[in-house]
């Protein structure tokens, strides 16, 4: 085994991407995320919209 050291990613920017990638696909463009519990300020509201997270969608589909 070498001792390569990977860079640490959050999770978060890695669902950020995904999003914003599958945005760009059509059948995918109506891909939304449900939030766990949180704080609901304007940061958390600008990081969980870059997440997937869309208005009006039902956590009961």
């Amino acid at each position: 085994m070498s001792n390569v050291k990977l860079p640490k990613v959050k999770e978060s920017d890695v669902q950020a991407h995904i999003f914003q990638w599958a945005s760009y696909i059509r059948p995918l463009k109506y891909m939304f995320a449900i939030p766990n519990g949180g704080s609901r300020d304007v940061r958390e509201a600008v990081n969980l919209k870059r997440q997937g997270v869309k208005r009006g969608v039902s956590v009961k589909y």
